[in-house]
Parts: C-alpha cells; sequence; structure tokens
C-alpha cells in the first residue's frame, strides 16, 4: 500500500495522522487500503478544506482538521526585510525541475523586468537559452538562504496558462512544501487562482494568485511597492510562526480539545 504518513501519538493517547501525501488523491485512483488506514485513526490533519472534502467523498470519515501549510525548519535566519525588497523582480521556482515540464515553454517565452531563478535537481532538462532564466543548482532543504528572490512560485503541469495533467489538478486540493520553503525564506509567493491555498493565502495577504504564468510580468507589475512591502511584512510574520512548528503545534492541541476539526 502507497500511504505518505506521519503518525503522532498525542498526550491524549490518541492516535494521530499528519497526511503529507494521499496517493487516492495525488493520481486519481482509489486505494480502498488507504482508505482503511485513514480511518483507523482518531484524527486526522489534513492540508486543506479541499483535501478533506474530497477524503470524505472517497469514504474517510474520521476527524479532520486543516493545518494549511507545513512547518518548515531552517539553520539559516531570514535575509532582512531591504534585502527581500530590493529583490521584487527576481521569482524564485524550486523542486524537481526535471518533472516541472512547464519549464520547456516557460523557456521560450519572453520576459523584460523579471528573472526567474530555478533550483533543484534538473536531470536532463535543458535550462539554457533564456537570458532571463538561471538555474542556481541544488541546495540543502534546511538551508533556506541559498533561495533568493522576492517572490516563490508554485506552479505544476505542462503548461503555462493554467496548472494541468495528474500533479496540476492535485495543487486543487493539496498544499505544496515549496509553499512553506517560500515563506520561511521570508518572501511572498505567487500561485495558481485556482489552488486549494490560493483564497487562504490572499486572504492573509501573502500571495499573489494568477490564471497564466503568460501574464506572470504584467502581474508583478500590477503591485505597487506599497503592497508589496505590506505581502512581504505578511510573509515574513507567517514564516517565522513556520520556522518555530506553531502551525502544527495548533493543531495537536486542536486534535486534543476538538476545536476546528470537520
Amino acid at each position: 500500500m502507497e500511504l505518505t504518513f506521519l503518525v503522532i501519538l498525542t498526550l491524549g493517547g490518541q492516535i494521530v495522522f499528519l497526511i503529507h501525501d494521499v496517493n487516492s488523491l495525488r493520481w486519481g485512483k482509489v486505494n480502498s487500503k488507504e482508505v482503511v488506514w485513514l480511518n483507523s485513526a482518531d484524527h486526522l490533519i489534513v492540508h486543506t478544506e479541499a483535501m478533506a472534502s474530497a477524503l470524505k467523498d472517497i469514504g474517510v470519515n474520521t476527524k479532520m482538521n486543516v493545518i494549511h501549510l507545513f512547518d518548515y525548519y531552517s539553520k539559516d535566519a531570514m535575509p532582512k526585510l531591504e534585502v527581500t525588497l530590493a529583490r521584487r523582480s527576481e521569482i524564485a521556482f524550486a523542486g524537481n525541475l526535471e518533472k516541472s515540464k512547464f519549464l520547456e515553454p516557460l523557456m521560450g517565452h519572453t520576459f523584460s523586468n523579471i528573472n526567474i531563478e530555478l533550483y533543484g535537481l534538473k536531470g536532463n532538462r535543458n535550462l539554457d537559452g533564456n537570458d532571463h532564466i538561471h538555474y542556481q543548482g541544488v541546495f540543502n532543504a534546511d538551508h533556506t538562504g541559498a533561495v533568493k528572490a522576492g517572490w516563490g512560485l508554485v506552479w505544476d503541469g505542462d503548461r503555462l496558462d493554467k496548472c494541468s495533467g495528474i500533479l496540476g489538478n492535485y495543487l486543487k486540493v493539496n498544499a505544496s512544501h515549496k509553499l512553506s520553503l517560500y515563506l520561511a525564506c521570508g518572501m511572498p509567493v505567487i500561485v495558481w487562482k485556482e489552488s486549494a491555498l490560493a483564497a487562504w493565502l490572499t486572504n492573509h495577504h501573502v500571495a499573489l494568485a494568477i490564471s497564466s504564468l503568460d501574464d506572470l510580468e504584467s502581474e508583478i507589475a500590477s503591485v505597487t511597492d506599497a503592497e508589496y512591502k505590506e505581502m512581504v511584512i505578511e510573509a515574513r510574520k507567517l514564516g517565522n510562526l513556520l520556522r518555530n512548528g506553531e502551525l502544527l503545534k495548533e493543531q495537536l492541541i486542536n486534535t486534543q480539545t476538538g476545536d476546528e476539526a470537520i
């Protein structure tokens, strides 16, 4: 059976599964054994409200609490506010670059006033040929100081006009670890408008939600300096919570008290 979760024994002796990925949702094929395992817990800590709804649709009836973002430990200090503000025209994308098929059409896109910095394993993917897109290599996950940009991008699939395919659609329910990385770096994020966390992140003033990467440059240009500064400040506040494990602490308490369970 393919299921990734972390089992946590709370002080009350309850079994809590912190969901990492649910393959029945990720790959769009329900695994009945996975449903049985999820129903064996006292509580689930799920990524988003959309994930909770999707799990209920496949037969999971365990109480659920929503964490929204994963906490993110870093050995590096958060960059100074002024450093991030000076990088508002730079966008970071970190992850498995070989599977990020949208990079191929992105390499052929014309940019004028922004630069995209790529981090991660690239395999055989050719990342040369666009003066505004730069490959910056790999870094240790707990060394966030290696990621230097003013925004963090979350995107998946093989298209620029939407997040497509199995992994693109998975963004409609899951919380990408990239989000936590970028916020732990103190930078606001750019997400697909139809992703599960788009509304939550924009309501917290830490995200720019867009429909297409074709609009990436114009969408960034539409943000005033004052608006961008507010977004960075809010991203730093949320990022510091993630660095201290505060979101998980809150949900562990909620699983014991029954607060916010759905």
